[in-house]
C-alpha cells in the first residue's frame, strides 16, 4: 500500500511540474519595423528593453504589428505591450496600460517634406499645408491639434506617407530624427534620389516611456529596477 501511495504521489508531482511548465508566462510585444518608429534611436532603445527581459529571465516574443493597431491591441490585452516607447499622453486614451516609471528619452518630432521645405513654411502660416501621418502616432496628432491644423490624411505606414509627399498629395509628414539620422537609417531607401527637407528644430517634444498591460502589474517594480541603470542619464 505504501509503495502504491508513493507511486501516486510521484505521478501527481510529475503532472504538477508539467502543468506549471505548460502555463509558463510568455509576454507578447509588438514592434513596427516598417514605420519611422524603426529609427536608429528607437532600435537601440528596443535592444535595451529586450536585455531587461533577458536579465529577468522573462520569456517574450515580438510580432511585427503596425503602430496604427498595436496600441489598441496592447490596451485590449491581446498583446502585453510595445517594444518602443510611447508619449505619456497615451494615458489619456487608454484604460489598461501601466507606465513603467523610467523616462526613456525626450522624444522630438520634426517635419519632413520633399517638394516643400518646412523651414520656410514654419516662418509663415501652416494652415493651408497638407499633412500626412501614420495612424497611432499620437505625438503627431497632438501637434496638429495644438496648432489647429486640419488638412490631415492618415496612412498605415511611413512608406505610404512618403509616397504621398512624392506624388504631391501632401506637403509634410512627421519623423523622429533630424535629417542626418534619416539619411543614415534604413528609411533612406524610401527617398533614393529625392532631396528631402527636414525642419532644423523639432516642432514638438514629449517624454517617452514604456507601458505594460495591467495584467502584468507584478512585473513593473522588477522591470523598473533593471531599466533605471540603462537610462540613468535621464533620471
Amino acid at each position: 500500500m505504501g509503495a502504491l501511495l508513493n507511486k501516486v504521489i510521484f505521478f501527481l508531482t510529475f503532472l504538477s511540474c508539467f502543468w506549471v511548465h505548460g502555463e509558463e508566462r510568455v509576454l507578447k510585444f509588438s514592434f513596427d519595423s516598417q514605420s519611422q518608429m524603426a529609427s536608429p534611436t528607437l532600435i537601440e532603445i528596443k535592444k535595451k528593453m529586450e536585455s531587461v527581459y533577458n536579465e529577468l529571465d522573462i520569456k517574450f516574443v515580438t510580432e511585427d504589428i503596425p503602430i496604427s493597431r498595436s496600441l489598441q491591441l496592447a490596451d485590449d490585452g491581446v498583446i502585453d505591450g510595445e517594444l518602443f516607447p510611447r508619449s505619456s499622453r497615451i494615458e489619456e486614451k487608454t484604460k489598461n496600460l501601466l507606465r513603467i516609471p523610467v523616462l526613456v528619452f525626450k522624444g522630438h518630432i520634426y517635419l519632413l517634406g520633399i517638394h516643400s521645405d518646412p523651414n520656410k513654411a514654419l516662418k509663415k502660416d501652416l494652415k493651408k499645408a497638407r499633412f500626412v501621418h501614420i495612424r497611432g502616432h499620437l505625438s503627431a496628432v497632438t501637434y496638429l491639434k495644438t496648432e489647429h491644423l486640419k488638412n490631415i490624411t492618415e496612412v498605415n505606414s511611413f512608406a505610404q506617407a512618403v509616397k504621398m509627399l512624392k506624388t504631391k498629395r501632401a506637403d509634410y509628414t512627421f519623423v523622429l530624427e533630424p535629417k542626418e539620422s534619416i539619411l543614415n537609417s534604413p528609411n533612406k531607401e524610401l527617398f533614393k534620389s529625392d532631396a528631402i527637407h527636414v525642419s532644423h528644430s523639432p516642432v514638438f517634444s514629449m517624454d517617452m516611456y514604456f507601458f505594460l498591460h495591467k495584467k502584468n502589474q507584478d512585473l513593473i517594480e522588477k522591470i523598473t529596477k533593471k531599466l533605471k541603470p540603462k537610462f540613468k542619464e535621464n533620471i
